[in-house]
């Protein structure tokens, strides 16, 4: 009787850890894609509309000129975007390809030209 309850608890157990370790693969994979997707694409705009996150204080996402839909912005985490006033409407935006630095333009009032005026790191 005590073999045949080990026997169901081991199997129940074992049942478990493969669930597990199918759930952890999974989630870890589509992290490992969307980190690989984020430094492969390029990114370039001016920005029309923003998207801030409070409870997790970043931009969830950025509508740019011209572009139908939100562009979500899932690499972009930086101290400095804490501030929901850092980003604003008409700076642009751009990220080469295969890198992991974007890089933010502001119109100038006076010489009505985009200046570069300051660069974040995607970690």
């Amino acid at each position: 009787m005590m073999k045949k309850i080990n026997q169901l608890l081991s199997r129940e157990f074992e049942r478990l850890l493969w669930f597990i370790i199918i759930i952890l693969t999974w989630f870890f994979t589509g992290t490992y894609v969307r980190n690989k997707d984020m430094y492969q694409a390029g990114l370039m705009g001016t920005i029309e509309y923003l998207e801030y996150n409070d409870r997790d204080e970043t931009y969830a996402g950025v509508k740019f000129k011209n572009t139908p839909s939100v562009n979500v912005l899932t690499g972009l985490h930086d101290s400095k975007l804490s501030n929901p006033n850092y980003l604003k409407k008409g700076d642009s935006l751009y990220k080469p390809m295969f890198s992991n630095k974007c890089y933010i333009y502001r119109k100038d009032s006076i010489d009505n030209e985009y200046k570069l005026i300051d660069s974040i790191k995607n970690e």
